[in-house]
């Protein structure tokens, strides 16, 4: 689990940025741009 920080919602999913920079793709998601959410992050993709 990694806290990440929300930044869109595209067609494939919501866009998310790590507390350390990384972009990642967190899937679907219902949370606005500027929240912070726990989710799981695949450390192979940072």
């Amino acid at each position: 689990m990694e806290m990440v920080k929300i930044i869109t919602a595209t067609e494939s999913g919501c866009i998310a940025e790590t507390l350390d920079g990384h972009a990642v793709n967190i899937g679907n998601c219902k949370h606005n741009p500027g929240q912070y959410v726990d989710t799981l992050v695949d450390q192979k993709v940072k």
